[in-house]
């Protein structure tokens, strides 16, 4: 009668170490695969606009004006990541190269990150940007286990550039591709 009882015991133990470890991923370290690379590197030769938002290719700049006087008009290029391990803080890189082409107005340049109800934003640049430059920040330690505790993580990236709008979507769209010659972002994650 020990040994009947002994082999649901030990069937018992093992499912409850097995759903303990790796079964479903939460909170399992070794779950999460190895470090994937996204990013988007783009000239801004496709401009459109930005609803409906339908995700977005290598070629696509976003547009949105912002309500306001004087108006302001921002490009961007996005993109989403669905299945981020929340095991790491993850860290973004934004860069923008601008063409040897004077500015003659304030350009604010950006990048956001949002992941549930957060949200975290870095400043490349808010002033008349140097001509033939490169601008580079970074952005740190995104703590995205505080919204996603038991599963993978969603990221929403945003590289922006902002400027008082010249008056029509084609003279803004000119205008960015007169000055900028790309706009990226590029990030390191383990995959859930």
């Amino acid at each position: 009668m020990k040994k009947l009882l002994t082999l649901p015991a030990a069937l018992l133990l093992y499912t409850l170490l097995f759903i303990s470890g790796c079964g479903p991923k939460e909170d399992c370290l070794t779950c999460c695969e190895p470090a994937e690379n996204f990013g988007k590197l783009t000239p801004p030769d496709y401009v459109q606009p930005f609803y409906p938002f339908t995700g977005s290719t290598d070629q696509e700049v976003f547009y949105y004006y912002l309500p306001g006087v004087p108006q302001r008009v921002q490009f961007f290029i996005a993109g989403s990541s669905n299945d981020v391990c929340t095991d790491e803080h993850l860290s973004i890189d934004y860069y923008v190269k601008t063409r040897d082409v004077a500015f003659d107005r304030p350009v604010k340049i950006f990048g956001e990150v949002y992941w549930s109800a957060y949200s975290d934003e870095i400043i490349l640049l808010n002033n008349v940007p140097p001509a033939n430059t490169e601008l580079a920040e970074t952005l740190s330690d995104v703590g995205l286990k505080q919204a996603f505790p038991e599963g993978a993580a969603s990221i929403d990236v945003y590289t922006t550039v902002e400027f008082e709008s010249l008056g029509s979507l084609d003279l803004d769209t000119a205008y960015l591709k007169q000055h900028f010659q790309s706009i990226r972002y590029y990030y390191n994650y383990k995959k859930f």
